[in-house]
């Protein structure tokens, strides 16, 4: 018996073909798709990126113009030397270089420096006392010029020295952290009772105490600030009324000088003569 070859039939090879082709085309077709889909993404990419360095750049372009601005008007504001304002710009490139101070600029010293010269800081004395503003200000997550600003009057306020604006903005950082209150209700509320505290003689160190004490009893800002101002008029001027209470009470609100008492003394006697 002879032999049979086995041969693919002819039909099938020519499937096969067709389905080799077919699969090319499509190959190629899809590969044309994933090459313009890629270009497309490529090209957002870089879109997005180079949108992304022009806001970067940008950013900084205003931060520069915010910095000049500023320290024009620092020198606007204190009459400062050329030489002065040289110094003080480089302690605002400092600052604004710290890496103790994150998220910090030098147009936020700039702006600090601003805002203490504003309230009678010489430019030697704002250089000198930014470092302690912006301290605050990253403390207490706020705007730098506003923290500048709440310690430069409790300054004025109380008759300290410019030197003090540091002790003052540490004092600040920790009433607001020691009670129920923010340095922003604390400036609030020192802004309406400082003036009587320190005509009484009263320390401010004794000040953000009791504005910490009325925070943690419910009443801060503006509301704690009056509330103690009144307090303070009624114990330094009282009406008849009000003496004969503190008579009756056995209190005695001055010392033997004359001085008004310092406002521990005078809280914890009231405590114990209303117990």
């Amino acid at each position: 018996m002879a032999k049979r070859s086995l041969v693919w039939p002819a039909d099938t090879t020519e499937l096969i073909n067709k389905t080799q082709a077919d699969a090319m085309a499509a190959g190629k077709k899809s590969s044309a798709a994933f090459g313009k889909k890629f270009a497309a993404g490529m090209a957002l990419a870089g879109a997005a990126v180079g949108a992304a360095a022009i806001g970067i750049t940008k950013s900084v372009v205003d931060l520069g113009r915010e910095y000049e601005d500023n320290m024009l008007k620092v020198q606007a504001v204190t009459g400062a030397t050329a030489e002065a304002m040289e110094v003080a710009s480089q302690a605002a490139k400092d600052l604004g270089n710290d890496v103790t101070l994150p998220g910090v600029s030098a147009a936020g010293a700039a702006d600090a420096m601003l805002q203490l010269a504003k309230a009678g800081f010489s430019v030697e004395e704002a250089a000198a006392a930014a470092d302690g503003a912006m301290r605050l200000a990253v403390s207490a997550q706020m705007d730098v010029g506003q923290a500048a600003e709440i310690a430069a009057n409790a300054v004025g306020a109380f008759g300290l020295n410019a030197s003090d604006a540091t002790m003052v903005a540490d004092l600040l950082a920790k009433g607001s952290t020691s009670a129920a209150t923010t340095v922003a209700e604390l400036g609030t509320g020192m802004a309406q009772a400082s003036a009587n505290f320190a005509a009484a003689g009263v320390p401010i160190q004794d000040m953000v105490t009791s504005m910490g004490l009325m925070a943690n009893a419910g009443v801060k800002g503006s509301d704690a600030g009056t509330s103690l101002k009144t307090m303070l008029q009624k114990l330094t001027a009282p009406t008849k009324q009000s003496a004969k209470a503190m008579n009756d009470l056995g209190v005695e609100v001055f010392d033997a000088q004359g001085n008004l008492k310092p406002m521990r003394d005078l809280v914890d006697d009231f405590s114990k003569a209303t117990a």
